[in-house]
C-alpha cells in the first residue's frame, strides 16, 4: 500500500506544481502585454497601428560627428546600432538634420536629430510604429528614459476598429467600459453626431501626464463612426491624442 500511496502523492505534487507554473507563466505573459492591447481585446476591437513618439531637447548645437555620437547613444538602450538601419545627414542654412530609419523585430524605428545654429539648440524625436498588437511600446519608452542622458517626453497612440457603427448611446457605453478597464476618472467629455471623445486620468498607466484646466490627464479616448466603411474606429492616446483621428 505504501508504494501506490507514494506514487499518488507524487502525482498530486507534480500536478499542483504544473498548475502553479502555468498560472505564473500566464500571469507574467499578461503583465508583459500593453494595457492598451488588453483594452482592445476586452472590448472586441481589432488592433490596427500602435505608435510611440518621444521628444527631447538639448541646449547645444551639435556638429555632424556629435550628431552621430548622439544617435549611437539613443540607439543603445533600444538594442540597435547605426549599422542596423539607414542614416542620412542634410544641411540647409543654419539647420543640420540627421535622419535614421530601421525596421527590426516587427517595429519601424525613426530617429530625427534637428540642430539649429541660430537658436543654439537641438530637437530629438524618436518614433516607433508597429502593427503587432503584442508589442509593448511602454517598455521601449522606459528603456529610453532609464538611460538617464535626456529628459524624454513620451506620447502613445493606439488605433483599432470594430465591424459595425455605434450610435451615440453605444459610444458612451463603450467609453464607460474603457474608463473602467483603465480605472480612470473622466475629466472631459465631447460628443457630436459621429464622434465621442473622453479625456481622463488613469491610476494604472505608467506614463507622462499633462495638466488641463488645473487637472492631471494621462488618457484620451476617441470613438468615430466611418460612414464609408460602415465601421467604428477607436483611438487611445496617452497623455493625449495627437494629430488627426
Amino acid at each position: 500500500m505504501q508504494k501506490p500511496l507514494a506514487y499518488l502523492l507524487i502525482f498530486i505534487f507534480l500536478t499542483l506544481a504544473g498548475s502553479i507554473g502555468a498560472d505564473y507563466t500566464m500571469a507574467r505573459h499578461v503583465a508583459e502585454r500593453s494595457p492598451y492591447y488588453l483594452c482592445f481585446a476586452s472590448i472586441g476591437a481589432i488592433s490596427l497601428e500602435s505608435r510611440l513618439d518621444c521628444w527631447a531637447k538639448l541646449k547645444a548645437n551639435l556638429n555632424d560627428d556629435e550628431m552621430n555620437i548622439k544617435l549611437t547613444e539613443i540607439l543603445k538602450p533600444l538594442n540597435l546600432s547605426p549599422a542596423d538601419g539607414r542614416t542620412n545627414l542634410k544641411h540647409q542654412g543654419s539647420i543640420h538634420k540627421l535622419h535614421y530609419t530601421c525596421h527590426k523585430r516587427g517595429l519601424d524605428y525613426q530617429v530625427v536629430i534637428n540642430c539649429d545654429a541660430k537658436i543654439n539648440g537641438t530637437d530629438i524625436i524618436v518614433t516607433v510604429k508597429t502593427h503587432d498588437p503584442r508589442a509593448n511600446l511602454q517598455q521601449i519608452a522606459a528603456r529610453l528614459k532609464s538611460a538617464g542622458r535626456m529628459d524624454w517626453k513620451a506620447y502613445f497612440f493606439y488605433s483599432g476598429k470594430m465591424p459595425e457603427q455605434l450610435d451615440q448611446a453605444a459610444q458612451n457605453n463603450l467609453m464607460k467600459v474603457v474608463l473602467k478597464l483603465f480605472k480612470a476618472q473622466q475629466i472631459n467629455h465631447y460628443q457630436d453626431e459621429h464622434m465621442t471623445i473622453v479625456t481622463a486620468y488613469s491610476r494604472v498607466l505608467d506614463c507622462d501626464s499633462i495638466t488641463l484646466n488645473g487637472r492631471d490627464c494621462n488618457l484620451q479616448a476617441s470613438v468615430r463612426n466611418d460612414t464609408v466603411t460602415d465601421m467604428t474606429y477607436i483611438y487611445l492616446g496617452s497623455p493625449l491624442l495627437l494629430g488627426d483621428y
